[in-house]
């Protein structure tokens, strides 16, 4: 099937005290980022997501 390649979206808070030690969601340095307070009480992420074209594949558990 054409289309786009998988992307994965998982984001991980780099201030987490856990982030590298969760057996279960354990990040990767380019999976961390800084959610700034969005002064209404929560946070605020901006990232762009950029679809590669390519062959639509959906994962199977494990991922890599």
């Amino acid at each position: 099937m054409t289309g786009h390649k998988v992307l994965p979206t998982q984001i991980f808070d780099a201030l987490d005290p856990y982030a590298f030690s969760d057996a279960a969601f354990g990040a990767v340095g380019s999976l961390l980022r800084d959610f700034e307070p969005d002064g209404k009480g929560g946070f605020r992420l901006d990232v762009e997501l950029k679809p590669e074209p390519g062959e639509t594949r959906l994962p199977k558990p494990p991922l890599p």
